[in-house]
């Protein structure tokens, strides 16, 4: 964000004080036309403020580029933007490129250059890249040796052979599960399904619990390491995972017996599995245990499963072949205390976009 005495001013006043050179004005105003779905108007009074020098409009320029909000998509040029702002010294843009060189946005992921960065961002007074070192270091990972022990976990242990089920204990230390439930509490929606008769995603009576997604913008550092420590642990590419969901349910809340793969008989979803391909595993890590039930049921083998804090429990969706494998039919059974938070990734069979 930027301080401004062009705060407030209706667009009409942004723009004469922009076209006059005020930089803070036109960053109001690309903001403004953004939001009303002028996203052409909006992009080139940020990239004036950018060409300009403004640190903000240089980062949020970057950003847009990246994930492709209200920009085209181009997230080389998106990083060399950032980078832009952090030669300027800019806490924040410094902040951003530690994400994006963890995430391996325009590059392959560099956990010891992305701490360095946020260690940089968290001595020019960045509040948020201190809180994630402080996250970072509680988890264990102080040095280059840690770090590298952190990315490779063990293996964990075979639960099911057919339907195909691990679990392993500590995959996510402590300090990270509180970081991931604190970011979810306070953006919580009614969790919805994949409607197979009308297409899209509705609210259904067979899932009661409620839940939050994490773009990549909404992700950082301790989340990045977090995602990547669980692609290690399972043995899928991190670049298959969607984009991470956080579950909570509360007493009495479950998710019913439902298959987590997209039926490709179902013309519904042909859209979305030629675009993204098919959900091949899934990852479950629990982040808490101060609750009682709540376990994931596999139907097939008529076993319940369930971790301490921090364990994982991952099932394939499909058969070697890549069909459906329909004996990975599973749910979440109700709460009867307390109430369960639970960190989903879906892992699909291809590389997925930046969103």
């Amino acid at each position: 964000m930027t301080d401004t005495t062009a705060a407030g001013l209706p667009p009409a006043e942004l723009a004469r004080k922009a076209e006059a050179g005020d930089m803070d004005a036109a960053l109001l105003l690309a903001r403004q036309l953004l939001e009303v779905g002028k996203a052409e108007e909006s992009f080139n009074w940020l990239l004036t403020a950018a060409k300009d020098g403004h640190p903000v409009a240089i980062t949020e320029l970057g950003l847009r580029l990246i994930i492709g909000h209200g920009a085209p998509q181009d997230p080389p040029a998106g990083i060399k933007w950032i980078d832009v702002a952090v030669k300027a010294g800019f806490p924040e843009a410094v902040r951003w490129r530690a994400l994006f060189l963890a995430a391996g946005v325009a590059g392959p992921p560099n956990f010891g250059a992305a701490l360095n960065f946020l260690e940089a961002a968290a001595q020019s007074n960045d509040g948020p890249a201190q809180a994630q070192l402080l996250a970072i270091q509680a988890s264990g990972i102080r040095d280059d040796a840690t770090l590298a022990q952190f990315l490779n976990p063990h293996s964990p242990l075979l639960f099911s052979e057919s339907p195909w089920v691990v679990a392993a204990e500590n995959i996510l230390p402590e300090a990270m599960c509180q970081w991931w439930i604190a970011r979810a509490a306070h953006q919580l929606e009614k969790a919805r399904v994949h409607n197979p008769e009308q297409g899209g995603r509705t609210q259904d009576s067979i899932r009661t619990n409620s839940g939050t997604g994490f773009g990549i913008l909404q992700t950082d550092v301790v989340m990045q390491l977090g995602l990547a420590r669980i692609a290690a642990a399972v043995g899928r590419p991190r670049r298959w995972q969607e984009a991470p969901n956080v579950l909570h349910y509360a007493v009495g809340e479950e998710y019913g017996l439902h298959y987590d793969f997209l039926d490709p008989a179902n013309p519904h979803f042909a859209d979305g599995l030629a675009k993204y391909g098919q959900r091949r595993t899934t990852a479950l890590v629990y982040l808490n245990m101060d609750f009682v039930d709540g376990q994931t049921w596999f139907d097939a083998i008529q076993k319940h499963a369930r971790t301490p804090t921090g364990g994982l429990i991952a099932f394939d969706n499909v058969l070697g072949d890549g069909s459906p494998d329909k004996r990975s039919l599973h749910a979440g059974l109700p709460v009867k205390a307390g109430e369960k938070w639970l960190l989903s990734v879906w892992i699909r069979d291809r590389d997925q976009p930046i969103l």
